[in-house]
C-alpha cells in the first residue's frame, strides 16, 4: 500500500476532516500551493481539487473515513491547516512539523513545530479499542475527541 495522508482544517473549536488519499501522501508529493496556504478557504479548495485528481475520499462528496483505525495517528501523514499555516503530523515522528521544510530538504527533527502534540478527532468509534491497543504497543498518546 502507498503512503496514505489525511487532510484537516482546525479552527480553534474543532478539527474537521476534509479528505484522504491512498498513496503519494508524503510532503514532496503534496502541491506546494497547499503547503504554503495562509487562508483556510483556499487550503480547503486546493486540497479538494488535489484529492479529486487522486485515488481519494472527500468528505464534501459524502465519502466516509477510509481507514480501519479510529483516527489519524496511524495514517502515514496528516496535513492540518491551523491558525495561519499548514502543519503536518507523521506517524513515524509522532509530532507536528512544517511540511514545507521537508520539501526544502530539512529532516523531521529540524522541521518540528511546537507544540509537538496534536489530538485528532475520533473518526471510527467502533475501532477505538483496537486502535488504542495497537498504538499503546508503540508508545502513542490516547485518542482525544476535540
Amino acid at each position: 500500500m502507498g503512503t496514505r495522508a489525511d487532510f484537516y482544517i482546525n479552527d480553534d473549536k474543532s478539527m474537521e476532516w476534509v479528505g484522504s488519499i491512498y498513496k503519494d501522501g508524503s510532503p514532496i508529493n503534496i502541491p506546494v500551493e497547499i503547503l504554503i496556504q495562509t487562508n483556510p478557504v483556499m487550503f480547503e479548495e486546493l486540497t479538494v481539487e488535489f484529492l479529486e485528481s487522486r485515488d481519494s475520499v472527500i468528505k464534501k462528496d459524502g465519502d466516509a473515513w477510509p481507514w480501519p483505525w479510529a483516527d489519524s495517528r496511524m495514517t502515514d501523514y496528516s496535513y492540518i491547516f491551523t491558525m495561519d499555516r499548514v502543519l503536518a503530523y507523521s506517524m513515524a515522528a509522532k509530532h507536528l512539523f512544517t511540511p514545507l521544510k521537508i520539501v526544502q530538504g530539512e529532516d523531521l527533527n529540524s522541521a518540528s513545530y511546537l507544540p509537538l502534540h496534536v489530538s485528532f478527532p475520533i473518526m471510527l468509534k467502533q475501532a477505538v479499542k483496537s486502535t488504542e491497543e495497537l498504538l499503546n504497543q508503540y508508545g502513542y498518546q490516547p485518542t482525544q475527541a476535540i
